[in-house]
């Protein structure tokens, strides 16, 4: 099983960035790579809820992704578990604690190359290529949640 690990310091409390990263429809906002949310059910997310997205894989190739919560303990942790091709399993974790800058969000993607061509690629780049998407990821829900904080502090 390969695992990577990426975290922001946000500067909002938990209970506001686990609002913002638990509406599944504002995925493709904030996860690179995610071009379109096609189902979500039931809303909002919970334990159990069930959603299908379509994500780019390279260049104009993309794929359906269906993914199932599996753990979801407000607003601590959230895990779900996934269906991506050429994946044997598949799962990202969200994990939120406060910091001194507000909250500290990590995310965790663990997932086994689901044949030896996927086990090749992943050595080669995939791992690579996926850490620093998902890096570029926080930065952009960092960046949302941020920017949404703003004006709600600024009145005060």
């Amino acid at each position: 099983m390969s695992r990577i690990e990426v975290s922001v310091d946000i500067g909002a409390s938990p209970e506001v960035v686990w609002d913002f990263a638990s509406d599944l429809r504002r995925i493709p906002e904030w996860i690179e790579d995610t071009l379109a949310m096609l189902t979500v059910e039931p809303e909002p997310a919970q334990r159990g809820t069930v959603y299908r997205e379509r994500s780019r894989i390279a260049g104009p190739l993309s794929q359906v992704t269906t993914w199932k919560i599996s753990e979801f303990d407000s607003p601590r942790f959230q895990k779900h578990d996934g269906q991506v091709s050429m994946m044997a399993a598949t799962s990202v974790s969200f994990g939120l604690e406060p910091s001194a800058a507000g909250t500290k969000f990590t995310l965790v993607f663990e997932y086994t190359p689901g044949n030896p061509l996927s086990s090749l690629s992943d050595r080669l780049f995939l791992k690579r290529n996926l850490q620093s998407g998902f890096q570029r990821s926080l930065e952009n829900l960092k960046r949302l949640v941020e920017s949404e904080q703003a004006p709600a502090s600024a009145g005060q």
